[in-house]
């Protein structure tokens, strides 16, 4: 695309590092780049540049760390960013920020200000947020209530909302945000780094394998007790071991992964297995997919319907155990499986695909703003 027809998009960021160089933000802002001239706004340096990212697009207001250590502060940053954030706001065409945290209330507030239209990632279940605040932290408690509240406002006055699973979809529908309003756009993956790869292998211990952090969001505690349940099979966990004594020794971690380099490890897997409590569609599963590997996991409604993974319906760690070792013992399950995840990643998780939808809907936005 020509570079004087691209749309100018400011993405805002007030957890630039994790967002953009620790998840799957740094692959999707280069792919849209190949589309649209884009902006950062950001609260700190980038340990690495996206692809695609001109250095003279990107705008740090540097937040001091003591702001960075509790939530409540990190409030202070949509102050510290305003004034900058609307210097440069006037030269893009459009706003877009993920949900659930000061990017979004900073997103909302530029936007009323300026006149220019938001476009919000709607990219987890901000109402679950609850159940990891203690029950006698009661002022806690009420900031997060009032959080929820400065939300749900902020959606409602954005242009558009992305929703990149269907739980979400549903959620911002209950929450009376109109339908034209949302849009389902599922992540995708970079199917060049992530392609087919699954092998049927004969070993004496079968390898069942995990992307991610190895915390209680992501079932953790499951994954230790299904493991100890199962001392005939290898858990291997692409991430840093955690500072803990009640590791089963059947629980092996790489450390720290380059993206890049997560293909390598998922191509030793037998299965892989997401037990991630929220739902939704992880981009580790994305990316599992991607390699033919195929998926057990739970909270996963989207690929119920998909026969490239089987869905349990709960965390009954005893009909978990059986489905996996049903699975393990039918080769033909698993290599058809197999080819049913690199039909539906190809169909629903290219990368290129999804950076083209997703520049396609900001241009119908920009365009539907000037007429």
């Amino acid at each position: 695309m020509n570079s004087k027809n691209k749309v100018r998009i400011l993405f805002i960021f007030t957890s630039a590092n994790f967002l953009i160089n620790y998840s799957h933000w740094g692959t999707i802002l280069s792919a849209i780049s190949k589309y649209s001239d884009i902006l950062l706004l950001i609260d700190e340096d980038l340990e690495a540049v996206p692809d695609g990212i001109s250095t003279k697009n990107i705008y740090i207001v540097r937040i001091p760390k003591f702001l960075r250590r509790h939530k409540i502060f990190r409030y202070i940053t949509i102050l510290l960013m305003f004034f900058t954030g609307l210097r440069i706001v006037l030269s893009s065409s459009i706003i877009v920020t993920p949900s659930g945290g000061p990017s979004q209330l900073l997103a909302t507030l530029l936007s009323k200000v300026v006149g220019k239209p938001l476009v919000i990632y709607l990219r987890t279940d901000f109402t679950s947020w609850e159940r990891y605040i203690p029950k006698n932290a009661s002022i806690i408690r009420l900031f997060h209530y009032i959080h929820q509240a400065l939300i749900l406002i902020s959606l409602r006055f954005s242009e558009k909302i992305i929703a990149i699973y269907k739980h979400l979809y549903i959620l911002a529908r209950n929450y009376g945000i109109p339908r034209e309003k949302i849009s389902l756009m599922y992540l995708g993956t970079d199917l060049n780094n992530f392609s087919y790869c699954y092998k049927l292998r004969k070993r004496d211990r079968p390898v069942i394998g995990f992307v991610g952090r190895f915390s209680p969001e992501n079932g953790s505690h499951l994954l230790i007790q299904l493991a100890r349940m199962m001392p005939q099979v290898d858990f291997l966990i692409v991430g840093d071991s955690p500072n803990r004594a009640d590791i089963p020794p059947n629980i092996k971690f790489t450390g720290y992964v380059k993206n890049s380099e997560v293909p390598k490890f998922l191509c030793e897997m037998d299965l892989f297995i997401s037990l991630k409590l929220e739902k939704g569609i992880p981009v580790a599963v994305i990316e599992a997919l991607a390699c033919g590997i195929p998926v057990v996991a739970i909270n996963i409604d989207d690929l119920k319907k998909s026969k490239a993974a089987i869905v349990i319906e709960s965390s009954d760690l005893n009909y978990i155990m059986k489905t996996i070792d049903e699975l393990l013992s039918n080769n033909n399950k698993r290599l058809e499986m197999s080819y049913k995840a690199i039909e539906i990643s190809s169909k629903f998780f290219d990368m290129k695909m999804y950076a083209y939808r997703f520049s396609s809907l900001i241009s119908s936005l920009t365009r539907t703003r000037s007429e």
